[in-house]
Order: structure tokens, then sequence, then C-alpha cells
């Protein structure tokens, strides 16, 4: 794989010159967050930019901890809620940036509590255009650039799951691609439940999905709806259920009007529910969805379009629009929604946690109000 490395990261060098992705290094990007998120206790909360990540406490409302991260560390609570895993320098690639690493990778666990590094394990340096780590820290996920999936076992550093030809390589011996589509060739969906011990992958293009079972280390065979290539629009509710989106002819691309709950790993749909539809809105994509640390809650991003009167002196006709993007939480059982000016939004219980401007981070109650406001840059 090594090799497969430096090949790929030499024409991918040659790439960011021709097509205008810019290398990591030395690329001063505006501080903002990245991520928001309860823990699945919902007793802390997590915030992260491209430089730093905070953990909160919820009560009362404070920093308890802080640790330097970059842009591409990937960061998340353990199911117990009492570790941080956090996978440094692991080289990826995203539509705006390419971070190349030199050394080894690494999985760090921390204790949340004591805000201390407790177990760090070094894994092999992959090359990823879509990444994802299991909850309890012990797989990782990664969709290389030559269209291959692989599927690592954290603690012995071994790959359990190699599955070539996973989805349309973005790099290889005679691919050529317009610059036009290099923003979404790498892409894939890598969802794992919540436990950590299942993996479903759909590849962006065309291609098989494939559910890798971690604890009996074995694929799947996908059944009921997760046999279809749209169903690639999934979010884990639980361990044992799961949402796929089911998109409306009428509306247009990317637009999702209802959801189905399904069982896991069987695909047994136990109920079908409309999705609230916005004028100009909700405009999804393949990352606008996600549980939220309550299970009884789905977030939604959609975008309000603004209008605006600017008068074309060439033509002279009226043009002009501001497209705002929000979040909206609902609640699966009840309908109850919950609507944020942020794309950053968590919900748990009652309580709602939003980022209302560049790094200050909102608490608060449904029916009481604002709990308590950090501004996590101290200004």
């Amino acid at each position: 794989m090594i090799s497969s490395i430096r090949k790929t990261s030499t024409m991918l060098l040659a790439l960011a010159l021709s097509s205008g992705l810019a290398l990591a290094e030395g690329v001063s990007q505006e501080r903002a967050l990245l991520q928001l998120q309860f823990s699945p206790d919902g007793e802390v909360a997590l915030a992260q930019d491209d430089s730093e990540i905070i953990v909160l406490a919820v009560e009362p409302f404070h920093v308890l901890f802080r640790t330097k991260a970059d842009k591409g560390v990937l960061a998340q609570f353990t199911p117990d809620s009492q570790e941080l895993v956090l996978v440094r320098s692991l080289t990826q690639v995203d539509p705006q940036r390419i971070s190349l690493e030199a050394g080894p990778a690494k999985v760090e666990r921390w204790s949340v509590r004591r805000g201390a590094l407790v177990a760090a394990l070094t894994i092999p340096q992959m090359l990823c255009g879509t990444v994802a780590l299991a909850p309890d820290g012990q797989t990782l996920a990664c969709n290389d650039l030559e269209g291959n999936l692989h599927v690592l076992d954290v603690a012995s550093s071994k790959e359990v799951l190699t599955k070539r030809k996973f989805a349309q390589p973005f790099v290889g011996e005679g691919t050529s691609y317009p610059t036009s589509q290099v923003s979404h060739l790498w892409l894939a969906s890598l969802q794992f439940s919540p436990d950590g011990r299942f993996l479903v992958a759909y590849p962006a293009e065309d291609g098989t999905g494939v559910i890798w079972d971690a604890r009996q280390r074995l694929t799947l065979r996908p059944e009921g709806p997760f046999k279809q290539r749209a169903y690639a629009r999934i979010t884990f509710l639980s361990a044992e259920r799961a949402m796929i989106f089911l998109a409306r002819r009428s509306l247009k691309k990317d637009r999702l009007a209802e959801a189905a709950t399904v069982s896991f790993p069987g695909g047994r749909i136990s109920s079908i529910r409309r999705l609230p539809y916005f004028p100009g809105g909700p405009g999804f994509s393949r990352r606008s969805f996600r549980r939220a640390a309550d299970p009884e809650y789905l977030i939604l991003q959609y975008e309000q379009v603004i209008s605006r009167g600017v008068i074309d002196l060439w033509t002279l006709s009226l043009f002009g629009r501001v497209v705002i993007p929000k979040s909206l939480a609902i609640h699966l059982r009840t309908g109850l929604m919950i609507l944020s000016d942020s794309l950053l939004l968590d919900v748990y219980g009652t309580r709602y946690i939003e980022e209302i401007r560049p790094g200050e981070v909102r608490l608060n109650e449904h029916g009481v109000g604002v709990l308590g406001t950090i501004n996590i840059y101290g200004k």
C-alpha cells in the first residue's frame, strides 16, 4: 500500500496545481467550528475547529479541556461517553484541500473527565478520500482514491476487509477526469452503527454497497431496501434501527420528501413519514442529515433563499439571491421541530446546543430558553 500511496500522492500534487486544490500546509483558513455534538449521555459536548478540540461540560456549562487538532482529525465520543477517540495524521483529500502526512497515523483515546490521553495506537498510513472511525474506536474505514475500500482493525493495525473496485477511482492508470468533477469523485457514504459493530458503505457513483459486521468479521448480504443503490442515504437511529430517505420524482435532485424507519440489518420497513418541505428548500446533499445525540431526533439541513431586487443596468432586469444554510431538528414521534440559524446543531432530551456566531456556543432548553453561552475563543 505504501508504494500506492507514494504514486497517488505524486499524482495528487500535480492535480492540485492544475485544478486549484490547496495543499494543507501553508494554507491559512478562517477559524470556524467544524462540528458540535453532545455525548451519547448528554452530559458533555464536543466542539471542534481546524486547530483544536474543546470538550464542554453541560452542568454547569463550561470548558472541561482542550487539545490541539488540525482539520483532518476525526473526533467523537465512545458509546459510554467516558472517552473521546481521535484519529490523527491520516492522509486525506477533500474538495478544497489535500492533507499529506509523512508519518504514521494514530488513534488516541482521551478520558473525558480527566482530560488526559489514556492510550495511543499507531496505524498504517492510508490515503483516504472518505474516512470513518467506529464510535468505539476499534474499526477504521477508508475509501482510497483508487476506488478500493479498506477496513482496519485498530488494535492489531491489520486490514480485515479489502473491497477492490468498490467505487470509481479518482486516480489510477488510464484514469482521467475533468477538473469540474474533482469535487465529488472520491466521496462515499461510510456509516457505522452507534455501537460500532456494523459498517454500511456505499460508493458515491455507481457500485455495490457493503455491509460489514466488525464483531463477526464477515460481510453481510444486503436485505430489503439495502439491496438498492438508491438507499445509500442512510443514518442509524440505533444499533438495530436505521432511517433511509426516499426522494419524490416531483422534487428537484437531492430534495428528500419521505423517510422510512427500517430494521437493521434485516431491512424490514416499520414506518414511513413525510418530511417537512420549505419553499426554496430544504436542499439536501449526501452529508446533510444525521441522527442527533438523542436518537429520537433527526437533524436536517435546509436552505433559506432570499431574493434581492438588484437591477442589472445592462438588461434592466432584477436578479440576485442569498442562500442561507440552516438546521432543523425533528422529533421522530411527535414531529416537534427545533429551528436553528446555524449548521451546527445537536439535541439531547429537551436541551439543544448550537453555534450562534463563529466560536460562540449556546446551550438552550426547549420551553425554558438560554441556559448558557460560551465563546470558546475567549473574545
